[in-house]
């Protein structure tokens, strides 16, 4: 009998005497094929959780396994996480989206792995993409990332980044792919407060594995902007807060956005994710969005052909919208 734990990324196996007596009548087939073996699971609504027998050879050279790359049963499609809503759903071969099983319409992001293999059958993912919104928010700030990197900031402390919903961690892991050999002293919060989906971050989507420069927060976002020793602290602080395919309305006050202001270095920058799930009154949200916002910032407006806000401490121009694959 295999016992697996329920970490998708990091696969640990321990065999009672009966299963190694096993292994030596039959070889070791287990440890030459990458086998997928099935966990028991309840099956609600037609849906298994699975648990994958990772071989010790590709075990020891990857840091963490995305769900995508499992080698599963041609027709599996969706895996649960645990006992929760939450679940990730395989798009084609590569892509890979996380939503929960109310979400219908819009997911909370999407992940395409690109492989490249070694010998051994070891597989290595590199620069993975995700979806197009996440790449406008973070192409958005290239600008201001630019100057942090050129020193031409108005201050010279720690660079510290702030994005509010998990979701699939794809804006620290983009930023992680901007900064990673250009810059080290840096720090990127993600607040959450579920802590299921932190999990699910770190643990299918691999956010945060061995990088402390990534630190995942379970805290109410209203209550960690009314935190004084955070004011003046960050240089760029990104919302992408939904419940379920709902924007909540306290995201879109003065209050919120006044927090957010006071949280920011001077010449610090603030993103927003501005979606209503009425497609007719996302025009009327936008023009709310701004009126509110062009009373607490420098600058304001939205990033072109995007649905994302976009705030400035001081004075700069918008920033226009880049192509996801674009080189920084």
């Amino acid at each position: 009998m295999i016992i697996t734990n329920d970490n998708p990324c990091l696969r640990t196996k321990t065999y009672t005497t009966a299963a190694f007596f096993l292994l030596v009548i039959f070889g070791t087939i287990a440890y030459s094929t990458n086998l997928s073996r099935i966990s028991p699971a309840s099956n609600v609504a037609e849906e298994l959780e699975y648990a994958t027998q990772i071989p010790k050879a590709a075990h020891q050279k990857s840091q963490c396994l995305h769900i995508c790359t499992r080698k599963l049963p041609s027709k599996t499609k969706r895996w649960i996480y645990k006992e929760t809503i939450i679940q990730a759903q395989a798009m084609g071969s590569r892509e890979c989206c996380l939503m929960t099983t109310n979400m219908t319409k819009y997911v909370y992001g999407c992940r395409e792995e690109h492989p490249n293999m070694r010998p051994g059958r070891t597989v290595v993912y590199k620069n993975p993409t995700y979806s197009p919104y996440l790449h406008d928010m973070v192409q958005a700030t290239i600008p201001k990332i630019k100057r942090i990197l050129a020193n031409e900031d108005a201050t010279q402390d720690i660079t510290r980044f702030l994005v509010f919903g998990m979701g699939l961690g794809g804006i620290p892991q983009l930023l992680l792919q901007i900064l990673g050999d250009k810059k080290d002293d840096f720090i990127i919060d993600v607040i959450d407060i579920d802590q299921n989906m932190l999990d699910v971050a770190r643990e299918w989507f691999c956010v945060g594995h061995e990088d402390s420069r990534v630190e995942l927060r379970r805290i109410d976002a209203k209550e960690y902007v009314k935190i004084e020793e955070l004011k003046g602290v960050y240089d760029v602080v990104y919302t992408d807060i939904f419940i379920e395919d709902l924007m909540p309305l306290w995201t879109r006050n003065s209050d919120w956005l006044g927090h957010i202001h006071k949280l920011l270095k001077p010449d610090g920058e603030a993103l927003t994710n501005v979606l209503n799930a009425n497609p007719k009154k996302q025009k009327e949200l936008e023009a709310s969005y701004l009126e509110t916002s062009k009373n607490i910032f420098a600058s304001t407006g939205f990033v072109e052909n995007t649905r994302i806000w976009w705030g400035s401490k001081s004075i700069h121009t918008v920033p226009k919208s880049k192509p996801p694959n674009d080189d920084f």
